[in-house]
């Protein structure tokens, strides 16, 4: 009976020993599988673009991969993973224990400034000039032309597009080659018409009644029997003389005026050959009309 009780307790105290140590070693492994792990967070502006990782906690020693994708008109900027800089060509890194951070910025794209010249071809008959020479592609130029004397635009191109209407281009990559051409003005004719105005005792008439702006202009006049011219006028200026003018810009009114002969009309074929005048006891006059050598009329 003795040695049998020492076998329980012997067995008690090993098995007793044996589950205590398991018991042991399970919190031991749980303490070491909490230590071990990692997470992943995120930080980016989603309005320029995203960022994905394949997973964002796991076991430390697993690589973690990295999705990155700029919003168009954007580009990677700086990647930090736990406050270092990375190459922005980075898309994978092994994780430490505890949480990790990936910081992603987006830079937007700003193409390089891309600059021209202007080359100004010059032509006779008129100079041209550019508002400036030189510039950034895009920018508006504006182009004078000052056509000689006598002279106007004939053309105006740049490279090969023509903007004789609006004179201006905006600087494109490359050649800006600007050409042009004068021509010679050509002489507006000018016309004009002739007005007769309506008279009585008698009529007027023009060499013609239309023509170019500085024609000149002979006026016919026909008193009626027993009338004679009194006046003759081209708008406002007496003609009476000349019976001609020289065609205006604008109006050109004839307008005339008879009035009653002072000689019979059966005289008025006849000419007079001399006339006298002398003063005895008082102013008298004496006017001897002749057809050939035959006095008609003689008065004193």
């Amino acid at each position: 009976m003795k040695k049998g009780k020492i076998l329980l307790v012997s067995s008690l105290v090993f098995f007793g020993t044996l589950i205590g140590t398991t018991l042991t070693g399970c919190g031991s492994n749980e303490t070491e599988k909490e230590e071990d792990k990692y997470t992943v967070k995120l930080s980016f502006d989603n309005t320029k673009g995203s960022v994905k990782a394949s997973t964002t906690s796991g076991k430390v020693g697993e690589k973690v991969t990295l999705t990155i994708t700029p919003n168009t008109g954007y580009e990677v900027g700086t990647i930090k993973i736990n406050g270092s800089s990375v190459e922005s060509t980075i898309r994978e890194f092994t994780p430490i224990k505890g949480e990790n951070t990936v910081a992603v910025t987006f830079n937007l794209i700003v193409d390089p400034v891309d600059t021209a010249e202007v080359t100004l071809v010059q032509a006779d008959h008129g100079t041209i000039s550019a508002s400036k020479t030189s510039g950034n592609v895009g920018d508006e130029i504006i182009v004078t032309v000052t056509p000689d004397s006598g002279y106007e635009l004939d053309w105006l191109k740049h490279n090969n597009n023509d903007i004789t209407t609006t004179k201006k281009f905006n600087l494109v990559k490359g050649e800006n080659k600007v050409t042009v051409a004068f021509k010679e003005v050509t002489p507006v004719i000018e016309t004009a018409t002739v007005t007769i105005e309506e008279t009585t005792n008698g009529t007027i008439s023009a060499s013609k009644t239309s023509g170019n702006v500085g024609d000149e202009i002979i006026v016919t006049v026909t008193p009626d029997s027993g009338y004679e011219l009194d006046w003759l006028k081209h708008n406002n200026t007496d003609i009476t003389q000349t019976k001609k003018f020289t065609l205006a810009s604008g109006e050109n009114k004839i307008t005339a005026s008879f009035k009653k002969s002072l000689l019979p009309e059966e005289l008025k074929t006849f000419y007079f050959k001399d006339v006298s005048w002398w003063n005895d006891a008082g102013a008298s006059t004496m006017i001897r009309l002749y057809d050939g050598d035959k006095t008609l009329i003689t008065t004193a």
